[in-house]
């Protein structure tokens, strides 16, 4: 028995660093609320892809997409996220926005963890470890327990 073509999702989900593109003039929620208004106004009006305000954020490299699911769209993001939208490591806001899929299903994308180094940091010292856990660094010095966070290095900075 064949499988059943699988088809494209209905909508598609982006990434935002929102600390990197926001204008610093309007407020974080209303900010927020425009890029999604103008995507789905470029995409309701038939605007080419390469005019459209995600596109544009994605060439400056604060916007990432499109992905099939939320959790794709989020990795992009360094570390976790706090309850401010704040990830734990940058301390930089990061939110998602979902749009209709317009895409062809080779343009959609999905994390490539082949480019992501996986490294714990210790938010006292700033030091990058391989392993969770304690700061080796910390510890070497004589202070106690100084817990670590996961960060995902897709821009090879603690390499």
């Amino acid at each position: 028995m064949s499988r059943a073509p699988t088809l494209p999702p209905q909508q598609v989900w982006f990434a935002i660093n929102v600390s990197r593109a926001m204008d610093k003039n309007m407020e974080q929620d209303e900010w927020i609320k425009h890029i999604h208004t103008e995507a789905l106004k470029g995409i309701q009006d038939g605007i080419p892809w390469n005019l459209n305000t995600l596109n544009f954020l994605m060439l400056q490299n604060t916007a990432y997409g499109p992905f099939t699911t939320k959790s794709h769209a989020i990795a992009m993001a360094p570390a976790e996220l706090d309850e401010e939208s704040k990830d734990l490591w940058k301390e930089e806001i990061w939110t998602t926005i979902l749009i209709p899929n317009v895409f062809e299903e080779g343009d959609l994308e999905y994390p490539d963890w082949s480019l992501c180094a996986i490294r714990y940091v210790c938010k006292t010292c700033g030091y990058a470890q391989i392993f969770k856990g304690s700061c080796g660094k910390c510890k070497a010095e004589g202070k106690p327990y100084t817990p670590t966070i996961k960060v995902r290095d897709w821009d090879g900075e603690l390499s």
